[in-house]
């Protein structure tokens, strides 16, 4: 009966032993894991600024293209301004002669 027990507490502990050495495992690939978890978070905060950035470099460039047509437009606008006047000039000159 004694022996029995024996191989019984030898039998458990072996048990106990392949059970503690799969803790073991499974503690160092969690361990190995949490820098990959890690380093996957930074990089999708990282893909996430990159789009950030690349939008707002978008909205800006939008910005400049929008100025810059406004910028022709005012060009434009200037030099039919100064036609106009130029032609008014020229007009109230014809004028002040006609009434001579």
């Amino acid at each position: 009966m004694i022996a029995d027990l024996r191989e019984e507490i030898k039998e458990k502990n072996g048990r106990l032993e392949a059970a503690n050495y799969k803790i073991g495992e499974m503690q160092s690939e969690i361990n190995n894991r949490i820098p990959l978890l890690e380093y996957r978070a930074k990089d999708d905060e990282l893909v996430k600024l990159k789009i950030n950035h690349t939008q707002e470099q978008n909205k800006l460039k939008e910005s400049i293209h929008d100025l810059s047509i406004n910028i022709q437009e005012e060009k434009i606008n200037k030099y039919i301004y100064a036609g106009l006047v130029f032609f008014l000039g020229i007009l109230g000159a014809i004028m002040f002669f006609l009434t001579l």
